[in-house]
């Protein structure tokens, strides 16, 4: 069964219920994906209205092309997030009575848990990615809808920092040398562009 495809009130009443999916990474996809949402809605309209100046016209087609791609990604990051999970619940049941049955689970509990701290990861960068375009596009779009394009950045500024601590979560069950230097590189990137990004769009 994919999240994405349940009606809103079904996946809120099962982020609600007393079961450990779907948790706080795949709300926090569901947040990536609303303001690229927003964005892209922003992008459309600003493409068909005279208001705005013709090489933006041009441009914003493109644009809201390139964000409906983080959309669909982003959603499909909000499955793909529970299923990370669940694989770690699954390694954490294997057996354990011999030498070799001890090693594989742990080997298996590091994979599954670097793909859970991955999929959060994704989801902070496509959050980067939206707002930095929230950031570029506003002062070219429909002034009418600036409130849009605010919303979609106060979102991912929280799906951000949401995704952010979920990967922290996971990278604090492994050992230091256990994490690849890519993935924590990437990680302390996109925590820099947190702390560097202004609590309010328009200053």
């Amino acid at each position: 069964m994919a999240w994405v495809d349940q009606s809103v009130r079904d996946f809120i009443e099962a982020v609600a219920a007393a079961t450990p999916t779907p948790g706080g990474g795949s709300v926090a996809a569901l947040a990536a994906a609303s303001a690229a949402a927003l964005l892209q809605m922003y992008a459309l309209r600003s493409a068909q209205s005279p208001k705005v100046a013709p090489d933006w016209r041009a441009r914003f087609p493109e644009v809201a092309c390139r964000i409906a791609g983080w959309k669909l990604r982003a959603l499909t990051l909000v499955d793909e997030d529970v299923q990370a999970f669940e694989a770690v619940l699954e390694a954490r049941r294997q057996p354990q009575t011999t030498e070799a049955q001890r090693a594989a689970r742990i080997e298996a509990i590091r994979a599954a848990t670097l793909q859970a701290a991955g999929v959060p990861l994704e989801v902070a960068e496509l959050c980067v990615q939206v707002l930095q375009a929230c950031q570029e596009l506003i002062p070219h779009g429909l002034a009418s809808m600036r409130s849009d394009v605010q919303t979609a950045y106060y979102i991912a500024r929280a799906g951000l920092a949401a995704a952010l601590a979920n990967v922290a979560i996971n990278l604090e069950g492994l050992e230091p040398a256990a994490v690849p230097e890519g993935l924590r590189t990437r990680y302390e990137a996109v925590r820099q562009t947190l702390a560097a990004a202004p609590p309010d769009l328009l200053g």
